[in-house]
């Protein structure tokens, strides 16, 4: 009813934080949506350290995905081409969200996601996405 109200901002940052979720099953491309909404939120100039939080945290889950050759689970193929934008735009998210976080915990969290995509490191389990069992 408020989207712009305290309340809706909320409401909007437990979404990101939650994957985005929507009545469709497990697809594999959570990260998409919390891409997509977090950007738009941005652009119309919702400045939420948090925000830039959990967009970077999805961009790097884009190239994790691109690292991640569990053939069982998912291919990282799909990704590859993907992975270096999503690497540059996750840590330009991070450092954002750096700049202004005031808590410790996500403060943290933030610096220890930049610092693998600035060093180039991966090959761990993609945090936004859901595999199907």
């Amino acid at each position: 009813a408020d989207s712009t109200g305290p309340a809706g901002r909320t409401a909007f940052l437990q979404l990101l934080a939650m994957r985005w979720p929507d009545d469709e099953p497990c697809d594999g491309g959570e990260y998409k949506k919390m891409i997509e909404h977090g950007e738009a939120a941005l652009a119309r100039g919702n400045r939420d350290p948090l925000i830039h939080f959990y967009v970077g945290s999805a961009y790097k889950t884009l190239y994790d995905l691109a690292h991640y050759d569990v053939e069982e689970i998912t291919s990282s193929k799909p990704y590859k081409a993907q992975a270096e934008p999503a690497r540059l735009k996750g840590i330009e998210h991070l450092r954002a969200a750096l700049e202004s976080l005031s808590d410790r915990s996500f403060r943290r969290e933030a610096w220890f996601k930049g610092m693998r995509l600035i060093l180039h490191r991966s090959g761990e389990q993609p945090e936004y996405v859901c595999f199907a069992d």
